[in-house]
């Protein structure tokens, strides 16, 4: 679910689950779907589960199989920079949101960038003011807003779909 929500994934990780789900018997099945519950992730386990069926184990074509699999085949093993900024803007709730949520970090985030925060917790304003100078003048941090701010409404409208749709929003 990690690889997927940063945007890809390889084919290999659907083979193997097709491999692993052959010698699965009821108490281990049961095991693992209350693990996948606990974590929240039960309903994607599912889908990707129903598509790796569909794939390698003639199963039955599952709901939202087109809008998956051009995800994954287009993505590769690694992922896009693409589907991993439209899948986080999709998360955060728009381009805006995501924005603030890249220059103001949370303070679990910027106390490993600037480790004497770890001390001072109070100087925390200051690095932060500090971080947005920095990001202002950086010529990588505008490449990357403006790649943030290319996708469209309706693109990110359909990928928050996508996601709601496979388990992972």
């Amino acid at each position: 679910a990690k690889h997927f929500v940063h945007g890809g994934c390889g084919v290999r990780s659907f083979l193997d689950l097709t491999l692993l789900d052959r010698g699965v018997d009821g108490e281990v099945l049961a095991a693992r779907n209350a693990l996948l519950q606990q974590g929240g992730l039960l309903h994607f386990a599912t889908t990707v589960r129903a598509l790796a069926a569909y794939w390698f184990a003639e199963g039955e074509k599952p709901p939202h199989h087109d809008e998956a699999e051009a995800f994954i085949l287009s993505g590769g093993s690694y992922g896009t920079h693409t589907n991993k900024l439209q899948n986080s803007q999709a998360r955060h709730g728009g381009r805006v949101r995501f924005v603030l949520s890249r220059i103001f970090l949370r303070y679990d985030a910027i106390k490993y960038i600037y480790p004497i925060l770890q001390k001072h917790k109070w100087l925390t304003p200051f690095y932060e003011i500090r971080r947005l100078f920095a990001l202002l003048f950086s010529k990588s941090a505008r490449r990357h807003l403006k790649r943030t701010m290319r996708a469209g409404n309706d693109e990110l409208s359909a990928r928050a779909a996508f996601l709601q749709n496979i388990g992972l929003s």
